[in-house]
């Protein structure tokens, strides 16, 4: 009969080869288009519960076993480096002050969740926080997703309001959804610099879909192309997070099967963006909320050649959804390679579903 600690031993042997072959799918999965593999868009949420599985593994085996199967895990960590690099970044020192030129700038970007708006009802207390959170941030070029303004007298004009309080001088909004001729919603960029040309690009994925936002933007006598999109989202409510926290299983069926439908919507928006940047004139930015993580395929679409300002400067895991789970990013600002990337901040405060994320970008290398 076989002893405790030999069946001990065996266990953690298969528990630690189905770790490093999970952490393998999770990191190479998302390559694969979700519209014909679903199963792909689902791999890249695991990966860093996995990668840190993997990391405990080492010491068990290095310390307790004084066994050789540390290889095990530190193979597959070394065979996923590039997925790792990805996802996590490390700059610990890129919050030093940037020197401003006329060739640099700081940009930034939010999903202000409607400034709270629900029901048709404002809600003052967060209106008030998104108002003085981006007084605070003070960007040059500001993109916003989920954005809602009102033109009716009587209501509110978020446009108006942000830009005298931030001082903007040039504004473009998409108008993606109107209400009873005065209630907008959609994308919108608001910059101190003047935007001479704007364009709606459309998803054509459904009425309430926020598209895809261009504006030129001059700079200094640099023309740059700012992109700024909002992609498919998974729509959870309230009950759809409550079975996350609560880790209802039967309720996770539901879950899984908007999500499903979600992958393939959201591959095609991030395709209709990757050309549409492949076809701008000028060196590109694109801000926007993906609802995807770096391990996604949507991700690697867009991004291709374009830096990551997160993975420039930033640092950990670069969190910017609230909700879930502390690994999501689903948050981003590109930078066209002919740019230089200073500095990368989250402005993580409490109360926001999404984090404004803000970068100084300089405009020559």
């Amino acid at each position: 009969m076989k002893s405790f600690a030999t069946i001990t031993r065996r266990l953690l042997l298969w528990g630690n080869i189905a770790v490093v072959l999970g952490l393998l799918a999770s990191a190479f999965l998302p390559f694969v288009n979700p519209t014909f593999f679903w199963p792909a868009g689902f791999s890249g949420f695991a990966f860093p519960f996995f990668w840190i599985a993997a990391v405990l593994f080492i010491p068990i085996w290095l310390f307790i076993y004084r066994n050789k199967k540390y290889f095990i895990s530190l193979v597959g960590i070394l065979v996923t480096a590039q997925a790792f690099f990805q996802t996590v970044a490390f700059h610990p020192f890129s919050k030093a002050p940037v020197e401003k030129d006329p060739h640099t700038i700081k940009v930034a970007s939010f999903n202000c969740s409607s400034l709270g708006l629900k029901d048709y009802q404002d809600n003052p207390i967060i209106r008030t926080r998104v108002y003085e959170a981006l007084h605070d941030i003070d960007a040059d070029v500001l993109c916003l997703q989920e954005f809602y303004t009102n033109d009716d007298p009587e209501r509110l004009h978020n446009l108006d309001s942000i830009m005298q309080r931030c001082g903007y001088t040039y504004a473009y909004q998409t108008k993606d959804l109107t209400r009873w001729n005065t209630w907008h919603f959609g994308l919108a960029v608001l910059s101190k610099y003047p935007i001479i040309d704007t364009a709606r690009i459309d998803f054509n994925s459904g009425p309430e879909t926020e598209n895809l936002l261009k504006a030129n933007i001059v700079v200094a006598n640099d023309t740059i192309t700012i992109f700024n999109t909002h992609l498919k989202s998974y729509q959870f409510n309230a009950r759809d997070y409550s079975v996350v926290k609560k880790q209802n299983v039967h309720g996770s069926r539901g879950l899984a099967s908007k999500m499903k439908a979600t992958f393939a919507i959201r591959a095609g928006q991030a395709e209709i963006v990757s050309n549409a940047i492949r076809e701008a004139e000028h060196p590109v930015i694109v801000f926007g909320d993906f609802n995807a993580i770096p391990l996604a395929y949507s991700y690697k679409t867009i991004r291709q050649h374009l830096q990551d300002a997160f993975l420039e400067k930033g640092t950990g895991w670069g969190r910017t959804f609230s909700r879930l789970s502390p690994f999501l990013r689903i948050d981003y600002i590109l930078v066209d390679p002919s740019m230089q990337v200073q500095s990368f901040d989250i402005f993580q405060r409490k109360g926001f579903e999404h984090y404004p994320i803000y970068s100084t970008i300089s405009l020559k290398k």
